[in-house]
């Protein structure tokens, strides 16, 4: 299984993917359940070019804040010469690992999603695919420390999936309550097990 989460920055991507893993660790313990980024091996890339602390790209934070209009522009000129390297590189991931149920708490663009599914729905490779998209208000993002910036707020990499209709579930995180998001991720889960 593969879980791809959708959202803007500061919406609590990373922090939902955090709790939907526990929660399936907690009900499916035989499983192997990782969490992986589309970005990771970019990142990796990125700092070795630019001899950068690997470790704080990897967070959310100032540090990775300030390089991350470079980090953009560093992911798009090398998806220049092939657009699904940063797919290629997750699904390669998962089959090296034998991984039962990955969380990609970063899908950003339609290509990558229909890589994922096309990946899902190989014979050899056979996965169910599931979508949600985080929705946090301004004033809720603000207060996790999003400002906004022309530059990667209006990227294509933030915007090209907001107007896409067909997630399988849309989470609205309007608060910093871990407890109201644990219940959500709970519901989830529920869902997804039943489903599967």
């Amino acid at each position: 299984m593969i879980i791809l989460i959708s959202g803007k920055r500061f919406s609590g991507k990373d922090t939902f993917a955090k709790v939907l893993k526990n929660i399936l660790c907690a009900k499916l313990p035989q499983k192997t359940i990782k969490i992986s980024h589309f970005a990771d091996h970019l990142k990796c890339k990125f700092a070795k070019v630019n001899d950068l602390d690997l470790s704080q790209l990897m967070i959310n934070g100032p540090y990775k804040n300030k390089h991350r209009a470079k980090l953009i522009e560093f992911a798009q000129d090398a998806k220049m010469s092939d657009q699904n390297i940063w797919v290629k590189s997750l699904t390669k991931f998962i089959t090296e690992q034998n991984v039962d149920i990955t969380i990609v708490p970063d899908l950003r663009f339609k290509h990558e999603l229909n890589e994922i599914l096309n990946f899902g729905t190989n014979p050899d490779t056979l996965n169910v695919v599931v979508t949600i998209r985080m929705q946090s208000s301004t004033t809720i993002r603000e207060s996790r420390g999003w400002a906004f910036d022309e530059k990667i707020d209006g990227h294509i990499s933030e915007v090209e999936l907001d107007n896409f209709e067909y997630f399988d579930f849309v989470v609205g995180n309007h608060t910093n309550n871990l407890e109201n998001i644990g219940a959500v991720a709970m519901n989830i889960v529920e869902k997804i097990i039943c489903n599967k």
